[in-house]
């Protein structure tokens, strides 16, 4: 007994220490959390963080608080009562369970209203105006000038200043790929090029190959050419 209740103090003086209370306690907990604890738009879990720290810390810390902690008050209520205290391993699993039950409300509660918000902006709207919505009245208005301009079956070279390795420019680059299908801008089918995607490029004009023939402009950053045809 006197041995634990070292290690609960020990526990408690080095988060006393290490962890700014007055910061912690001004930040709006709640909030954050059911802000970023479901990310429906990534393919990965993305924990989310608490004044740049990952909140998973925060959850451990918690059940090294909380495990001494209910296990001393059970001890000593069971000291007063003269029954059997149980061990401290039956009040981590009940703690952990508490805590797992926990997230997965939280979790849920996220999704709710993530779904409300999703509802709010997509019920009676048309299929463009959904897609706009997604993915912003510039690019879905492009894929609508190449769909115009560029019908059909094409095979295009994309060219732009924005970094494809990392997002925006990325999520940018698959979302042009997707909307303008069957318009070809990243080789999948691996046919030779006929066509010249231009999107997010400083002096889309002057950047055009001089291979290729400019057929439409739809604002200084962006065009769309087609392959000469020798004579």
């Amino acid at each position: 007994m006197k041995r634990l209740f070292i290690l609960w103090v020990g526990v408690m003086a080095t988060l006393v220490i290490s962890v700014p209370p007055l910061t912690l306690a001004s930040l709006p907990w709640i909030k954050i959390i059911m802000a970023e604890f479901y990310k429906p738009h990534y393919n990965i879990c993305l924990p989310p963080y608490i004044a740049g720290n990952n909140f998973y810390v925060f959850v451990y810390l918690a059940f090294l608080i909380v495990v001494p902690s209910v296990h001393l008050i059970r001890r000593f209520h069971n000291h007063k009562m003269h029954s059997k205290a149980s061990g401290i391993l039956t009040t981590a699993l009940f703690t952990a369970f508490a805590l797992f039950y926990l997230l997965s409300v939280l979790q849920t509660i996220s999704q709710i209203d993530n779904a409300r918000a999703e509802f709010k902006i997509f019920t009676n709207k048309s299929n463009d105006e959904k897609n706009i919505a997604i993915a912003g009245k510039k690019l879905y208005g492009f894929v609508q000038y190449c769909r115009k301009i560029l019908p059909g079956v094409h095979n295009a070279q994309f060219l732009t200043d924005m970094d494809l390795s990392n997002d925006p420019g990325m999520i940018t680059q698959r979302m042009l790929a997707y909307y303008l299908y069957p318009i070809d801008i990243r080789n999948v089918r691996n046919d030779p090029l006929d066509s010249l995607i231009v999107f997010a490029k400083k002096d889309a004009v002057a950047n055009v190959p001089d291979d290729f023939r400019i057929i439409g402009v739809f604002d200084q950053s962006s065009v769309i050419a087609i392959k000469k045809v020798d004579p």
